[in-house]
């Protein structure tokens, strides 16, 4: 009776276009949300507009919206945000707003990221029973026994309940997902192969080819012309964080001129937050002398650090969540024309192999690892191709490609 009276409620009449909603959990411009927009940005158009939502970048109690000025049939939903880190108490407070939205919203359709996060599944399951079951499922990351371990015992019980539960009670008709691993698991839920369509993550925007670099920022930014620099772009590491500086620490030995940057803003958090503040205090003089924390930076300096950069580390390490995720730094890099050393996992090692792009090793070997950086370092042209670089953009990673695929299962759903 009430799912009747609340359809009847929130039904609209004559609209003259599709409204889907994009239901993910991180912050605005940061993670998840980067998926949801680059599948979003070339899809949205005057018959169907696009709504994603997000945690807001500010302090705020209310739900607030942007428009995309990259694409006007794009929408930003932005939700409350009580603290500045993300915590439990912000995502119970959220909660009661998220299915508000999507009950009393008018979209007739919803594409819902990250299943195992409790404010995604639940307010996906109020859409499910109040409103339609035109739903499509998204497994960009492993939460249960991934992520949600450094949340405490409690933290990974419920994402774990969620990841198996969600697709279970919904069942929507088709999923999608970032790797043949989380693939995989979808197929032990019960999903066949036609249900199931891994969508990689893309480059955002045109390639920024090497003569387009500036050369002279380095004297913006107060570097010396001979420093040989690498980034690494992330904020939440495990083990890969020690991977990484261990790696640059035998590297930068032979190579005096070698530095090492340092972008986002580390979670520090929980175990995850202890393992990093071990390192850097293992590898003080390092931290002294050779890396440097940019931490969060505004657009423009994160532009100008990744054009004048030489290359870039992509470290991971061997476990289920790196044989799952598909970092979305990994357009980033390739978008700058930058080669990238990397211990590689899942995903990224399967494109870096297959397109032969940079020097990857064995996730577990150290020392290659480092022998690599090394190598890279003293002349990292030799491990770059335009022809390498376009090909990744147009086929590996497309966003175009992937929102076509996506586009497809919508409008079968």
């Amino acid at each position: 009776m009430l799912k009747s009276i609340l359809k009847v409620k929130l039904k609209k009449s004559s609209a003259k276009f599709d409204k889907t909603l994009y239901l993910q959990h991180h912050y605005y411009n940061q993670g998840t949300f980067l998926r949801a927009k680059g599948l979003a940005l070339p899809l949205a158009n005057r018959r169907n507009h696009i709504y994603i939502t997000c945690i807001s970048d500010k302090i705020q109690f209310s739900i607030t919206k942007d428009y995309c000025t990259e694409n006007p049939y794009v929408s930003y939903v932005k939700f409350p945000r009580i603290m500045k880190k993300n915590s439990i108490l912000g995502m119970i407070f959220r909660l009661p707003y998220l299915c508000y939205y999507v009950t009393f919203k008018d979209f007739s359709k919803l594409y819902a990221f990250a299943l195992g996060m409790p404010t995604n599944a639940i307010p996906a399951l109020f859409f499910k029973i109040f409103k339609s079951s035109k739903i499509i499922l998204d497994w960009d990351d492993l939460w249960g026994n991934g992520y949600g371990s450094y949340t405490g015992v409690l933290g990974n019980k419920i994402f774990l309940f969620f990841e198996r539960v969600t697709p279970r009670v919904i069942r929507p008709k088709y999923v999608t997902c970032t790797s043949r691993f989380l693939k995989n698991k979808f197929q032990r839920i019960g999903f066949n192969e036609k249900q199931i369509t891994v969508l990689n993550n893309g480059v955002y925007g045109d390639i920024v080819y090497p003569e387009l670099k500036d050369r002279d920022l380095r004297n913006e930014y107060g570097i010396k012309e001979d420093t040989s620099i690498c980034i690494s772009i992330g904020n939440t590491y495990g083990k890969s964080f020690e991977n990484m500086i261990k790696a640059f620490e035998i590297a930068s030995r032979e190579n005096p001129k070698l530095k090492l940057y340092l972008i986002g803003q580390f979670n520090k958090s929980g175990q995850i937050g202890k393992e990093i503040e071990r390192v850097m205090k293992t590898y003080r003089e390092l931290f002294l002398s050779k890396i440097i924390i940019l931490g969060f930076l505004e657009t423009r300096d994160y532009i100008n650090y990744l054009k004048m950069a030489d290359f870039a580390i992509l470290p991971m390490e061997d476990n289920e969540i790196d044989e799952a995720r598909f970092p979305i730094r990994l357009g980033d890099y390739v978008r700058y024309c930058l080669p990238i050393v990397s211990n590689a996992n899942g995903p990224v090692r399967d494109i870096l192999e297959k397109n032969n792009y940079g020097l990857i090793c064995d996730v577990k070997d150290i020392d290659q690892f480092a022998s690599n950086i090394l190598q890279m370092s003293q002349n990292s042209n030799l491990y770059f191709s335009i022809d390498k670089v376009e090909k990744m953009r147009n086929i590996d990673l497309s966003w175009e490609r992937s929102s076509d695929q996506l586009g497809s299962l919508l409008s079968k759903v």
